[in-house]
């Protein structure tokens, strides 16, 4: 039985002090029971032990991960806020590009309807890169980790673990008038329009993130 819900997932990092967050969404395609107080709480915890490491796993130790937030879009009781200290586990001695360079990742659904998704995230070694291009063959590797894990789905279960939380793109819900449209996420079952990722790219031109500018962002 699917269970319908639609989840919000906040990555909090921060790269030498500057905050470098990402956002995820995840749809509940089937129902299960838990013993916690919130299945927001569940998809926290997994989404940890199963999604993180591969990001972890491109970063370097100066990407320090301070928490995980997650949110039922359809009820606000349902939210679960994850505190953690993991600093990235992508080894080195080398120099670091600036808070605002990223490697980028394209998110490719299977709903024509939704345009699709990306990712940048922080913490990009200088040495691995030449003229904005990815060189290093040792990033390979974990960048291709990386981008299966943002096509998988967060298992839950203790024996059997079933594909519960799909990794979506959520189309926003507009209103207004042109050219002053405003635009939010959906607020119940009959506004939710998805597409499921099937494919999660990764760009090998270093691509950037303006609010992570010192001085722009927080």
């Amino acid at each position: 039985m699917a269970g319908g819900d639609a989840y919000e997932l906040t990555l909090k990092q921060l790269d030498r002090g500057q905050q470098a967050n990402n956002i995820f969404c995840y749809y509940q395609a089937l129902e299960f029971v838990t013993t916690t107080p919130t299945k927001a709480q569940v998809l926290a915890e997994n989404w940890a032990d199963q999604i993180l490491p591969a990001i972890l796993g491109v970063q370097p130790a100066e990407v320090l991960t301070t928490g995980v937030s997650v949110k039922n879009l359809f009820d606000e009781s349902d939210a679960y806020e994850l505190g953690l200290s993991e600093s990235g586990t992508f080894t080195g001695d080398r120099d670091l590009l600036p808070t605002f360079n990223a490697y980028g990742f394209q998110l490719n659904g299977d709903n024509p309807a939704v345009k699709n998704g990306a990712k940048r995230f922080a913490g990009v070694w200088e040495d691995y890169v030449t003229d904005g291009v990815i060189t290093g063959s040792s990033l390979t590797t974990p960048l291709d980790a990386l981008s299966t894990a943002l096509e998988a789905y967060v298992t839950v279960g203790t024996i059997i673990m079933d594909n519960v939380f799909e990794p979506v793109i959520i189309k926003r819900v507009r209103s207004g008038t042109s050219p002053n449209y405003t635009y939010r996420m959906p607020e119940n079952t009959g506004e939710l329009v998805r597409s499921k990722i099937v494919v999660a790219l990764w760009n090998a031109v270093i691509t950037s993130q303006l609010s992570r500018k010192i001085g722009i962002g927080v």
